[in-house]
């Protein structure tokens, strides 16, 4: 299934199912493609006999995004996670979701290989080789929701975006810090520059604002994107 042909805005896509054999040889993960009738993420969660029951799992499936899942399947118990890729601030972030009651995230970390090259990823970007790996590994295409920007744009705001990813996963700053309250105007910048944005006179005048609270000597061509601002 194509993430960017599929009707449905967030689909079911790959499945990693964990079993423990009679044997006892130790988990073994099962990887399953999606069939050829898209499922929706709500309706394969309706269907989980145990499925948690909180706002945060409806805010994560209305995300419109596909949604990889990986179960542990032992004695007629199953637990299972929900992957999505999301882009908030402009930057792809791997979004982890319990989606059965007493589901610990840490407890499939250690049976699905795949979630733990996830919890390894600490420091990445839209182009970085192990990210672009773990999304074709899980199906995801990450050209549908990376940020579009307008051509005049678009070389300043990949270098944006660069160091967008550099602070997040490099400092791991809180929002009141210097680099939080520069991230969160460089993330106003880029949604302006964005190819589908057409801001308002108010909008220009928040960004303004936020732009007063950067810290200068953080980031790369500051006098440009001053003068731009």
């Amino acid at each position: 299934m194509d993430p960017k042909t599929t009707t449905i805005p967030n689909p079911l896509g790959t499945r990693f199912v964990a079993t423990w054999p009679e044997d006892c040889s130790g988990w073994q993960v099962t990887r399953y493609e999606p069939g050829e009738a898209p499922v929706s993420a709500d309706a394969f969660v309706d269907s989980l006999p145990s499925r948690v029951a909180s706002s945060r799992l409806a805010s994560f499936l209305e995300q419109p995004s596909p949604m990889a899942v990986f179960e542990l399947d032992c004695d007629g118990l199953c637990k299972v996670v929900g992957v999505k890729l999301l882009a908030p601030m402009h930057n792809p972030t791997f979004v982890r979701q319990a989606l059965t009651d007493r589901t610990e995230l840490q407890e499939l970390d250690r049976v699905h290989p795949v979630l733990m090259r996830l919890s390894d990823l600490v420091s990445y970007h839209w182009g970085s080789p192990g990210f672009l790996d773990l999304c074709e590994v899980m199906g995801f295409d990450p050209q549908t929701v990376r940020p579009r920007f307008r051509a005049r744009f678009d070389d300043l705001a990949q270098e944006l975006l660069r160091w967008s990813c550099t602070v997040k996963h490099g400092t791991d700053a809180s929002w009141e810090s210097p680099q939080g309250k520069t991230r969160q105007a460089v993330a106003w910048v880029l949604e302006m520059m964005r190819a589908d944005a057409y801001p308002g006179p108010g909008r220009l005048d928040d960004l303004r604002q936020c732009w007063e609270r950067t810290d200068r000597t953080l980031l790369p061509r500051f006098g440009e994107l001053d003068r731009l601002v």
